[in-house]
């Protein structure tokens, strides 16, 4: 066999054993399954996976936009003042995705979220909101310092305080 071949067979016969042991063990309907293909869209509504496949209801926000491909400045970012951890929360699907995922021992880290900030209208939104220069802001677990007039090789936006990770 070619390698290609043998691992679409591996994966095949894979998909069917664990198909099987899921419905074996009570796993939910296909109807009920088309609703988690697509986890990512329902996170984005602002549900998970975990209730759906216990069949429970899953409140999402109705005001999130439709649609397989989300266009340009499709979800509004938003900023909130979070009282119990006196710092800025920002609020965007995907800036919270690109936190969680990256990996900040990385020296290039801060440039990128830096970047992931500005196209989805995050840097704009901070700056509305008339945030001090200095200022904790979170997102995900992951905290901080509002720096916006920062220039030459340290212009970074927001700068990662890896010392106060919290969970």
């Amino acid at each position: 066999y070619h390698l290609d071949d043998l691992m679409k067979r591996v994966a095949k016969w894979h998909k069917s054993i664990v198909e099987a042991d899921w419905k074996a063990s009570g796993g939910v309907e296909s109807e009920e399954a088309a609703l988690v293909l697509n986890n990512r869209r329902l996170v984005e509504l602002g549900g998970s996976a975990e209730p759906v496949i216990r069949k429970e209801s899953v409140p999402l926000d109705p005001q999130a936009p439709k649609g397989r491909r989300l266009k340009k400045g499709a979800i509004e970012p938003r900023v909130e003042w979070d009282v119990l951890e006196e710092a800025w929360r920002m609020k965007h699907p995907e800036v919270e995705r690109v936190a969680k995922l990256t990996n900040w021992a990385f020296e290039e880290a801060g440039e990128r979220f830096n970047r992931v900030c500005k196209a989805t209208g995050m840097t704009e939104t901070l700056a509305n909101k008339n945030i001090k220069d200095g200022d904790p802001v979170i997102v995900d677990n992951h905290r901080f310092n509002y720096h916006p007039g920062m220039v030459g090789s340290e212009s970074r936006l927001l700068i990662y305080e890896m010392d106060l990770d919290f969970e």
